[in-house]
């Protein structure tokens, strides 16, 4: 479900943050950019791009609903 609504999201052009793993103990929360066909992410933080490991959701959000 959070996936359709993501992709109609990126589809409309409107802002969206994410959060990806860069190393083993940094994370970094940004503008999402794009998804590359690796399935690693690209965000904008500022004037900077970083790439990484997209950021699960909490299994606990599911469980909830």
């Amino acid at each position: 479900m959070m996936r359709r609504h993501r992709a109609k999201l990126q589809q409309r052009g409107e802002n969206m943050f994410s959060t990806i793993l860069v190393g083993r103990y940094l994370s970094i929360q940004g503008r999402f950019v794009r998804r590359l066909a690796s399935g690693l992410v690209v965000v904008r933080s500022g004037r900077r791009t970083y790439v990484g490991r997209p950021v699960a959701a909490s299994r606990r959000q599911d469980r909830l609903s």
